[in-house]
């Protein structure tokens, strides 16, 4: 069966119908690095749900939608970093979550193991780079 997904006008409306494709949220407040994942995302047949940058949106959109992974990026600027808001996420959620972060930063690199993500990766701007760590986390 195929499924028709149809997102509000906070996320990216983008409607797509893949059979069997998982549904992917990132948590994100670089508009750049989110929307080279989106487009990554959508490229492998995926539908990408849109990028949020805050834990309220990311409350709001888990309560309407079910994703199958969440990319999130430990680097999330806001009222809560990328770092907190995953702590929260895997308190409060039973998603696969992946991490990334665009710096060779050890504490982040430490931070990320900690969490214990499906899969942590160094952003890079290299898109064949980017699409291996996509196919390997959505594995």
């Amino acid at each position: 069966m195929l499924e028709q997904f149809s997102f509000s006008k906070s996320l990216n409306t983008h409607p797509v119908t893949y059979e069997f494709a998982k549904k992917v949220l990132i948590v994100d407040s670089d508009s750049y690095k989110s929307a080279l994942l989106e487009k990554i995302i959508q490229k492998q047949n995926q539908v990408c749900l849109g990028t949020v940058n805050n834990i309220d949106d990311l409350e709001r959109i888990l309560q309407q939608f079910e994703p199958d992974m969440i990319f999130i990026n430990l680097e999330t600027k806001g009222k809560l970093d990328g770092y907190q808001i995953t702590k929260i996420l895997k308190l409060d959620h039973d998603i696969p979550y992946s991490v990334y972060f665009d710096q060779l930063n050890p504490n982040l690199h430490k931070w990320a193991k900690e969490l214990n993500p499906v899969h942590l990766f160094c952003y890079s701007i290299n898109e064949k780079e980017l699409d291996n760590n996509v196919r390997k986390a959505l594995a």
